[in-house]
């Protein structure tokens, strides 16, 4: 059964479901689309139900009836989620409230939380299961810390007044530990209270340090395992029996005071590391490589070191001689092919496919005003549309200048700022009407038409090349089939144009 039930299908509110339901498990579920809610409410019977604004085309006011019709709960709250403002002006009293799923997922998810009733929110507290993870402070008795002297730690929690059994405590923690306080209490009742005179050959850091001997017999030393054998150490004899002379000193305790070594003990020097120095692996002694000084060695690192470097330098001068070659052979070989005679162009390339539909008449482009020309560069002829010049094909061939009225081409090829060669091309299948042809020969050239001159058919197209003596030359392209004129070429001289 579940508490929380959503009906969206949209991604910021799956989203926020993700949120929730670390928050809130096993109490959370959800439908897409509102026939698998509504088959779903009577048997989930939640108490609190978020519906998604406009799902499935729904209108909010209908669905809402018919969740309260279905749900078994009559207190069933229900709350809209909508990312239009109009939504929060018309809400009507079937609903709670209504929220905005713009804003943040994560502020969106603590409004809800504010929503939910009491018994649904998150709640801080550990359930009883968890109660055994938590720690609880038990009545313990409370241990003290005896005084061990002055180096011993403080402050005590319940330090003990002096007394005449200090002595036995201290051995009892260096033997057994920590013990309690009545236990000790009990054992210094039970000892009598004189206490054995302490020795005048011992010193406070031997009580601090050894553990005493339970008979008066001094302890034999126990041999030195880190400290050599003195060579010639002679002890002057205590009030006991000194022992012999050969024999070595405690090494734990400190040597007594009135046994004073007759010579100083022959310091030793550390000896010396098994394992190699970095210095000793990576690097050869001068010696070795044939130099008497360390001066010597790096000299010659030095001179290796640059003697190194001059065959990546000449390699390097080398290559760049070659890219500068390469690049200035690619610049001249794509410039080789624009400086070639405007008039040898291929009919196949000068003749596109006719794309607009036929016209009855040729438009009127012998009256259409030239365009007006850069300045500095040779006026254009009158029978070329005054239009801006195509920049994208004067760009991607340079020399050329585009420029077109809608159904003819006129492509103008200059050199040196004058005009040498002008192609006219059609875009309409009715073709280019011969008059043009007659026009445009006439104002380029200054002289009428030539009436002959040779022709030669190929691919479908009658080229007619006719020429005057002073160098203009025009070239007409015909459809053999049809008869039509599809475009000419005029290739003038220098001086041509009057």
């Amino acid at each position: 059964m579940a508490e929380i039930f959503f009906i969206a299908n949209d991604e910021r509110i799956l989203k926020l479901i993700e949120i929730l339901r670390p928050q809130i498990q096993q109490r959370i579920t959800f439908q897409t689309d509102i026939v698998s809610a509504m088959n779903s409410l009577p048997e989930d019977n939640p108490e609190l139900i978020f519906v998604e604004d406009g799902i499935d085309g729904a209108q909010s006011e209908e669905l809402a009836r018919q969740i309260r019709t279905v749900a078994y709960k009559e207190a069933v709250q229900l709350v809209l989620l909508s990312d239009d403002w109009s939504a929060f002006q018309t809400i009507d009293s079937l609903y709670e409230c209504s929220l905005d799923i713009d804003i943040p997922p994560n502020e969106l998810s603590r409004q809800i939380l504010q929503l939910l009733p009491t018994r649904l929110a998150p709640s801080s507290e550990p359930d009883a299961a968890d109660e055994d993870l938590f720690f609880q402070e038990d009545d313990r008795t409370e241990f003290w810390l005896p005084n061990l002297g002055e180096d011993s730690l403080e402050p005590h929690p319940t330090p003990p007044a002096e007394s005449e059994n200090d002595e036995e405590i201290r051995l009892a923690i260096l033997n057994n530990g920590f013990i309690d306080a009545p236990q000790i209490a009990e054992q210094a009742s039970k000892k009598p209270a004189t206490k054995e005179p302490r020795r005048a050959d011992r010193t406070e850091e031997e009580i601090d340090f050894f553990i005493l001997e339970h008979n008066d017999a001094d302890p034999e030393p126990l041999p030195s395992l880190m400290e050599p054998e003195p060579a010639a150490a002679e002890a002057a004899p205590p009030p006991p029996p000194a022992p012999p002379a050969t024999k070595p000193q405690a090494a734990v305790g400190p040597a007594p005071k009135t046994a004073p070594a007759s010579a100083p003990a022959e310091r030793r020097e550390p000896p010396k590391s098994l394992y190699p120095t970095p210095e000793q692996i990576y690097r050869r002694p001068p010696e070795a490589c044939g130099l008497d000084s360390q001066e010597e060695a790096t000299k010659a690192g030095l001179q290796s070191a640059l003697a190194g470097k001059k065959p990546f330098a000449w390699v390097m001068g080398v290559s760049a001689v070659i890219v500068i070659c390469l690049a200035f052979v690619v610049l001249q070989w794509r410039q080789v092919p624009e400086k070639e005679s405007p008039g040898q162009a291929s009919p196949a390339k000068a003749l596109p496919a006719p794309a607009a539909p036929p016209q009855a008449a040729p438009p009127q482009a012998a009256a259409t005003p030239a365009a007006a020309a850069p300045s500095g560069t040779e006026p254009l002829p009158r029978f070329i549309p005054r239009v801006a010049a195509d920049a994208g094909y004067a760009a991607a061939h340079p020399g050329w200048e585009l420029y077109s009225d809608g159904s003819l081409q006129f492509r103008v090829f200059r050199e040196a700022g004058r005009v040498r060669a002008i192609q006219v091309l059609s875009d309409a299948d009715a073709g280019i009407p011969l008059s043009l042809v007659h026009s445009s020969f006439k104002e380029a050239t200054g002289s009428a038409l030539p009436a002959t001159g040779s022709a030669r058919e190929k691919d479908g197209i009658r080229t007619e090349t006719r020429s005057l003596a002073k160098g203009a030359e025009v070239a007409i392209y015909r459809d053999i089939a049809q008869g039509r004129i599809r475009g000419f070429v005029l290739q003038l001289p220098p001086k041509a144009r009057k």
